[in-house]
């Protein structure tokens, strides 16, 4: 792809916009399905590469960012996350001279099926890149570091669970994997958790198996 702003091309920001962050396309996330998704911040857009075609151009409403897309604020935009058949994309707004994160779920066209007030939240504010992770489903899993994570599931019902005091890097190294399950680990123990594919169980602390010695 080029520089630019044509379909296929991608965004760039030039240095002097954006003081910190990613000033280009963000990393690429893949589906269940091996579509690729590119989140095109510059250019306001998610380019969506099935195949080798000419990739899908999903439009990002300007409402989701603050300000100019490559302005000051644009680096606290963390990355998109896909599950099942939704987009999931943390935002924040401005409320009473503060910021406030807010989930928005799109379809895989654009279309926006809701939007979550974190408010109830504030001021937990990940600082991670990647503060989506997809549970596999519908769902999705929000990192609000230290205190911990919340899980949306195929309904878009929270629910919180708690992690206070646990070595930060769990945050690092959340993912589910080709099977369907969650998986974690603490590089502190080298301690790698499967909490199976129904978050049930990672929410009741309940692991279905582990394993130490990984590295």
């Amino acid at each position: 792809a080029y520089w630019g702003t044509d379909i296929g091309d991608l965004g760039f920001c030039s240095p002097e916009s954006v003081r910190e962050g990613a000033r280009g396309p963000y990393p690429p996330k893949v589906d269940g399905w091996g579509d690729l998704f590119i989140l095109d911040r510059p250019n306001m857009r998610i380019l969506r590469y099935t195949d080798s075609n000419a990739p899908q151009s999903i439009p990002i409403p300007p409402t989701y960012v603050l300000g100019d897309a490559c302005g000051d604020w644009g680096y606290a935009w963390p990355n998109l996350s896909i599950s099942g058949d939704r987009l999931f994309i943390r935002l924040s707004k401005m409320h009473d001279g503060r910021f406030v994160d807010q989930l928005a779920i799109l379809s895989l066209d654009g279309q926006e099926e809701k939007v979550i007030d974190l408010e109830a939240y504030y001021p937990l504010h990940s600082p991670y890149f990647n503060s989506l992770v997809a549970d596999g489903g519908q769902g999705v899993y929000l990192l609000l570091p230290p205190a911990g994570i919340v899980h949306f599931d195929a309904d878009l019902r929270p629910e919180f669970k708690y992690l206070g005091g646990v070595n930060a890097s769990i945050y690092e190294n959340m993912v589910v994997g080709w099977d369907g399950n969650l998986y974690t680990y603490n590089p502190v123990q080298d301690l790698l958790s499967n909490w199976g594919a129904d978050s049930r169980y990672f929410m009741y602390g309940e692991r279905l198996s582990s394993e130490e010695g990984i590295m």
